[in-house]
């Protein structure tokens, strides 16, 4: 995750770890695909939301999940468009909770990653 230069950091709280942020976040780690039918995207190691942007319905599709990513990471998923029939898939090595089978229109899903069991654990 990146924070944009425009951004203040209000405070960081060292004995918890909570940062405060005064001002709106960007997540300059978006990525944009505009995929058609049959489409097949690794997400990115450095991508906390991928967007996919459709045409139109699509029939089918899968995404595989980021193949080195950081502890405690997490990803974000969004569709413009409605995709039927989706495949949600772990890398290498990687086990997936709850991996959702299809995207409704203007809907998503987000996972968090656990390195110690090397498990994505579905948000919502």
């Amino acid at each position: 995750m990146s924070i944009s230069t425009n951004h203040v950091v209000d405070k960081l709280i060292p004995s918890t770890g909570v940062l405060s942020i005064a001002g709106a976040y960007a997540d300059l780690s978006k990525n944009i695909q505009v995929p058609s039918t049959g489409f097949s995207i690794t997400i990115g190691n450095n991508v906390s939301t991928q967007i996919l942007n459709p045409a139109g319905t699509l029939a089918t599709g899968t995404l595989t999940m980021p193949a080195a990513p950081a502890d405690g990471q997490q990803v974000f998923v969004c569709s413009s468009q409605v995709i039927t029939a989706l495949t949600v898939s772990p890398n290498t090595g990687q086990t997936i909770i709850n991996a959702p089978t299809s995207i409704a229109l203007g809907s998503g899903f987000g996972y968090i990653y656990d390195l110690a069991s090397t498990t994505w654990f579905r948000l919502y």
